[in-house]
């Protein structure tokens, strides 16, 4: 059976009536959208107009008491802006006036003294407040600015010439600059003083002394960097002083003047007197006057002369042990070094006793069968040797060691059994490798026996010197001599601690023969 038609009708208005209830609200949502969204760009525009037409007023043709053909009216600028934008509420405390001498240089608000090309600036704020609250509170705020550029003749008034501006004085800030050392004989230190303004004129600087064991002169005290000049060695105080119209600033600095270095002074101990086969322990004392800063003093031990070898415990140490190989008298040199380097030196003579000769038990003999005589056979009397010089394969480099990466030595020893051997130095082939090579090292000593001046400068990498020649002098008191079994040292000095010997090649010649020449090379010293 079919339902009438009336109930149909009665179902599509209801379904209508749902639908009309879910579009409302977003119809709605949409509609107060649309108002609020307009009513704030009214209210921007109004804000917006209102900064645009105050800083258009503000900049308007005018005269200032100083002539000056722009109108500074406070009042009208304020007046301007609320009348402009009553519609976003724009009340006299949401106006901000102020004038630049250029952009972001604010020079103060209205009133101020200003002229052409300054520029005037109207800042309106103002907070839009929603009807409906869809929409939290949201700030306003609308900057314009008008550049004052009227120089053209008004109602027949030829334009005025701007006022000079006089800079504002500001607070200087003063650097002395770092605390520094000087050494004599160098009396004068040029400072590194520096004195800034943030703007306006250049303060008026002086340099003083303000305390310090002499007196100083500066060759200008009114500029920043001046040169001292020291009378005397000591700490200095130095002060330098900004004044910029009613505000002053100063710093110090601290120069240090350190008295001319003078050479180690080295006392090598009293004499003394030791028995065979007992050491002798040497007592030596070095004072120095600690300069220059930092220092560090280097020690040596060296034989002057003496009947047989010296074997040192120390030789790098102030007191050390000295042994002897055969009694006699010995000097001894002790050597000490600055890192200058100044050089002082002391020697000591040690006398060595002969040791006790033990007395031998006799025993008796027992009595024995005779037995019979028999013919003596001759003893072969031996040919007396002829004396022959030692050949290069017996002649070593025993050690190597380093001290400071400055000083290298050697030990030579005469593995022979019969005969001195005489040194000639033929040359010294010197190879090294250093951390900085811009640098060039000095050999300035070479110690055998007794010190040995070397009177050549290192100045390449790869450098052979020759025992003669005009450049290069081994000292005559030199010993360059090795009993049999006897062991001497040799020792090279360079001025710079920041060198490495890599390797060494000593030629030398053997005796008067001038064709008898060794070549010995050391381990590499490292």
């Amino acid at each position: 059976m079919q339902k009438p038609r009336k109930y149909f009708k009665r179902q599509e208005k209801a379904q209508g009536m749902v639908e009309f209830a879910l579009a409302l609200p977003i119809f709605l949502l949409a509609v107060f959208g649309v108002i609020e969204m307009s009513r704030f760009f009214i209210v921007y525009s109004s804000v917006y107009t209102a900064s645009r037409e105050a800083a258009r007023y503000g900049s308007s043709v005018g005269l200032t008491p100083s002539g000056i053909p722009h109108e500074q009216d406070c009042a009208g600028i304020i007046q301007t802006a609320v009348d402009t934008g009553f519609i976003g509420g724009i009340t006299a405390s949401d106006i901000a006036i102020s004038y630049e001498s250029e952009p972001g240089t604010v020079i103060g608000s209205c009133p101020n003294p200003t002229q052409l090309g300054d520029r005037v600036v109207v800042q309106v704020s103002s907070v839009y407040q929603p009807i409906f609250g869809i929409i939290p509170p949201v700030p306003i705020v609308a900057s314009n600015g008008r550049t004052i550029m009227k120089d053209i003749d008004i109602l027949g008034t030829p334009p005025p010439t701007p006022l000079p501006r006089t800079p504002v004085p500001l607070p200087p800030v003063v650097d002395a600059g770092p605390d520094d050392t000087i050494e004599l004989p160098t009396d004068t230190y040029t400072l590194n003083g520096t004195v800034t303004v943030p703007s306006g004129p250049m303060p008026a600087i002086t340099w003083v002394l303000s305390s310090g064991p002499g007196t100083v002169s500066f060759n200008d005290n009114t500029i920043e960097d001046p040169v001292v000049t020291f009378s005397s060695p000591g700490d200095y105080i130095l002060m330098i002083t900004a004044v910029n119209g009613s505000f002053t600033d100063s710093d110090t600095v601290t120069i240090t003047v350190y008295p001319d270095n003078q050479a180690p002074v080295v006392d090598a101990g009293p004499e003394l007197e030791v028995t065979l086969p007992a050491e002798a322990g040497i007592n030596a004392t070095v004072t120095d006057d600690g300069y220059p800063i930092p220092t560090e003093l280097t020690y040596l031990w060296t034989v002057v002369s003496g009947p047989g070898s010296v074997s040192f415990n120390n030789p790098d140490f102030e007191d050390t042990n000295a042994s002897f190989s055969a009694p006699g008298e010995y000097v001894l040199r002790l050597t000490a070094t600055d890192g200058e380097p100044l050089s002082g030196s002391d020697t000591v003579r040690i006398t060595v006793n002969p040791g006790p000769t033990a007395t031998p038990t006799l025993t008796p003999t027992p009595t024995m069968t005779p037995t019979p005589t028999m013919t003596p056979t001759p003893t072969p009397i031996p040919p007396t040797p002829t004396p022959t010089l030692i050949p290069c394969d017996q002649l070593r480099w025993t050690t190597a060691a380093t001290d400071a990466k400055e000083k290298y030595w050697f030990t030579l020893t005469n593995q022979g059994t019969q005969n001195d051997v005489t040194f000639y130095i033929k040359s010294l082939q010197v190879l090294w490798v250093g951390f900085n090579q811009t640098q060039n090292a000095t050999l300035q000593q070479v110690l055998w026996g007794v010190p040995a001046i070397w009177e050549g400068n290192l100045s390449s990498p790869v450098s052979i010197y020759q025992s003669s020649g005009a450049t290069n002098t081994w000292n005559d008191n030199a010993d360059l001599s090795l009993a049999p079994g006897q062991t001497k040292q040799l020792t090279l000095v360079f001025s710079d601690k920041f060198y490495q010997i890599e390797a060494t090649i000593l030629t030398i010649q053997l005796g008067d023969n001038p064709y008898n020449v060794c070549q010995v090379s050391p381990p590499a010293a490292r």
